[in-house]
């Protein structure tokens, strides 16, 4: 006979459940720690370039505005240094060259220097005697009106005493102490101290004093030469000008006498819309 084999078939073991069956042409579903970590890092760039571009236009448009302004350390809102000191300076405008007879300058369009000779024009002259030379110097506006004056003076009269005091950030405390006690010495009161700090100006010079224009009104610097200082006149004695290098001559009884001391200033039609030119104008005088 022929023998079969009749080994018995496993038996399932207990507790294991049987495999289900796989459908034909079905895929096990996988997911990759990888494809999680690749779709995090994709939202994670979108995000920072989102947060990039929302920099960029702020910025953008801080700068449209003319973002002049910066923070400081407690989170207030302080002018930038720079942007400060420019706002006090001359912007270049354009200019025709003047040349006088006495003087050269650079004049922007429309406006007019007037040169005065012997005696004509004069501030401070004496009735008798004669004059030859500069005696008066006028700057006239577009609008024609004469805006400052630079006049010839023979001999100044006053105590020197100020009867106010002016006060910039750059002013020296011992100038105001000097001020203040010589006033104090003449007429025993002691004179009001005015604070100009934070006022707009626009700084100049005239032919090697510095001078700020402020409201409609002129302030000079008799601070030492190479000081940082701004020490404003606060008395006609402080204001002359005597080194120039302008001159006239003056005869009187058969006697003759070179004189250098000038007197400038502001006219009552000065307003401060003129300051820029008008600075402009002096700092680039200079003498023939």
């Amino acid at each position: 006979m022929e023998e079969k084999n009749t080994t018995p078939a496993e038996e399932p073991k207990k507790n294991e459940m049987p495999e289900k069956p796989i459908k034909a042409g079905t895929k096990t579903p996988k997911f990759s720690m990888f494809m999680i970590i690749g779709a995090l890092l994709v939202i994670f760039l979108c995000i920072v370039g989102l947060l990039i571009m929302y920099y960029f236009y702020q910025k953008d448009q801080n700068d449209a505005v003319g973002g002049d302004t910066q923070q400081s350390e407690d989170g207030d809102e302080e002018e930038n240094p720079e942007e400060a000191d420019n706002d006090n300076q001359i912007e270049e405008v354009e200019t025709v060259p003047y040349m006088g007879t006495y003087v050269t300058a650079d004049l922007p369009d429309g406006w007019i220097i007037t040169e005065y000779e012997d005696g004509n024009g004069d501030y401070g002259l004496l009735s008798d005697g004669t004059y030859d030379g500069l005696t008066a110097l006028t700057v006239t506006n577009p609008d024609g009106d004469v805006v400052f004056k630079i006049e010839a003076v023979n001999g100044i009269g006053g105590t020197g005493e100020c009867s106010q005091v002016y006060q910039f950030p750059e002013t020296e405390a011992s100038y105001i102490q000097e001020q203040e006690d010589l006033a104090f010495g003449l007429n025993g009161v002691v004179p009001p101290t005015v604070d100009l700090s934070g006022q707009n100006y626009i700084e100049f010079e005239l032919f090697g004093m510095e001078g700020r224009f402020l409201g409609n009104g002129v302030y000079w610097n008799v601070a030492a030469v190479g000081s940082n200082a701004f020490n404003p006149a606060c008395n006609i004695l402080q204001v002359a000008l005597d080194e120039s290098g302008l001159s006239f001559t003056y005869t009187a009884s058969g006697q003759s006498s070179v004189v250098e001391t000038y007197m400038p200033g502001v006219t009552s039609d000065f307003e401060y819309f003129d300051a820029e030119e008008l600075g402009a104008i002096l700092s680039s005088l200079n003498v023939i």
